[in-house]
């Protein structure tokens, strides 16, 4: 009885070891400025992904926790969390990319386990091929090949080959060749080829191939004040009341 007692008491101390380790405050600084050659080799130094930055100058790439203000980089910007402003790039703005680097173990599952825990945009973005955000965007994506968004997006995206947003999407998306919204838009979809919603559309498609799920209207149970239109060569929808 006194051995399963000793390794009863044993599980107790190892389970609140485990919780004050996963419960550790994650290291994090403020800077005002950071150049940068490559990831790992800035003013910041190795560390740099432990920094959120005011202004940061990239000469090749750049990492940092997160920008306030302004981020420039000849190749590319990448921010492990939620970050603002403007981003320029020559090649990719990535935002949340690799959320867990220069953190132990426990830190990375105090992360996890955070109910808030989550990797924003908001603001401008502007890249000569790709824009990324890991969770919710807000503001202004141009590219020259894809803007993708995990979640949810609000504001205005431009790319030459496609948008596209995991969950919902409200404003304007503008494509060469696509544009995805998972759950549902609230807005315009506008692109050369195909535009996707599901499950419902309120606003309009544009292209050659045009798909929600549902487009609701004055007639749908129960009426509502959304309203959906669909231009294009093939207009697909499982339900349209409009």
């Amino acid at each position: 009885m006194s051995r399963k007692l000793h390794i009863c008491a044993l599980l107790l101390v190892i389970s609140f070891n485990g919780y004050c380790q996963v419960n550790k405050k994650i290291r994090e600084y403020d800077r005002t400025f950071q150049f940068s050659i490559f990831p790992g080799i800035s003013t910041n130094g190795v560390s740099s992904g432990s920094y959120y930055n005011s202004f940061s100058l990239n000469l090749f790439g750049g990492l940092s926790a997160g920008n306030r203000v302004l981020e420039i980089g000849l190749l590319t910007n990448n921010n492990l969390k939620t970050t603002t402003g403007i981003q320029l790039a020559g090649l990719a703005n990535i935002v949340g990319a690799n959320a867990f680097v220069n953190l132990s173990l426990s830190e990375e599952r105090a992360m996890i386990n955070s109910e808030d825990f989550v990797v924003n945009r908001k603001g401008i973005q502007m890249a000569g091929l790709l824009n990324y955000v890991l969770n919710n965007a807000s503001g202004i994506q141009i590219a020259g090949g894809l803007n993708v968004v995990g979640n949810n997006f609000r504001g205005f995206q431009l790319a030459g080959i496609g948008n596209s947003s995991g969950e919902t999407t409200v404003g304007l998306q503008l494509a060469g060749i696509y544009n995805l919204s998972k759950e549902s838009v609230g807005g315009f979809q506008i692109s050369a080829i195909f535009n996707y919603t599901d499950p419902q559309l309120s606003g309009l498609q544009l292209g050659i191939i045009n798909k929600p799920a549902i487009i609701k209207g004055g007639k749908s149970t129960p009426p509502t004040r959304a309203r959906g239109l669909q231009l294009g060569l093939i207009n697909s929808s499982k339900a349209m009341d409009g």
